[in-house]
């Protein structure tokens, strides 16, 4: 196998491990929810169940909605989609993408302070009842920030996939 596609393969398991086992950011005053994959997971068929409830919590037209599934569906595909590099390297392209996408998002907000504007989109990967508290999902906070250490790993998973992609045969 390729050294990129090593790369890749190696930035797949990363990030399955910070969608599903670790926590982005907390939310929340008196009930802390924590942001991950099976947030995400959970709020799959909510968003075609209570339909018209996300399109009036956004304020958006209806086939946002759709685009919001389908952004939550790729961005839980994405580990899979990097470890599927073994037989298409596009596949590696597009799972390196979204999962960059999406951490940026997240410090961008945290950074200049903009959670009511970003973090209410990110609020669709929010999960008030974790797996086994304390252990699924893993929230191990940076003091006195929102963002969890599993920022940091999802974007590093990330950008290790992207620079796995651009490695070509001749570089090495």
């Amino acid at each position: 196998m390729e050294k990129g596609k090593q790369i890749i393969f190696c930035s797949g398991i990363i990030n399955i491990i910070a969608t599903y086992a670790l926590t982005w950011f907390t939310m929340g005053l008196f009930r802390i929810g924590f942001a991950n994959g099976i947030g995400g997971l959970k709020t799959l068929p909510d968003l075609f169940i209570h339909f018209q409830d996300y399109i009036d919590y956004y304020e958006v037209p209806f086939f946002v909605i759709y685009l919001f599934a389908a952004m939550i569906l790729i961005f839980l595909l994405s580990g899979v989609l990097q470890i599927l590099v073994i037989k298409k390297k596009i596949c590696g392209i597009i799972g390196s993408i979204m999962p960059v996408v999406i951490s940026i998002m997240i410090l961008i907000a945290v950074i200049f302070n903009l959670s009511p504007d970003i973090l209410k989109y990110l609020e669709l990967f929010v999960d008030y009842s974790p797996l086994v508290r304390s252990i699924i999902p893993y929230n191990y906070a940076i003091a006195g920030r929102p963002e969890s250490i599993g920022t940091y790993v999802l974007l590093a998973g990330s950008i290790m996939g992207v620079v796995g992609c651009v490695l070509s045969r001749e570089e090495y």
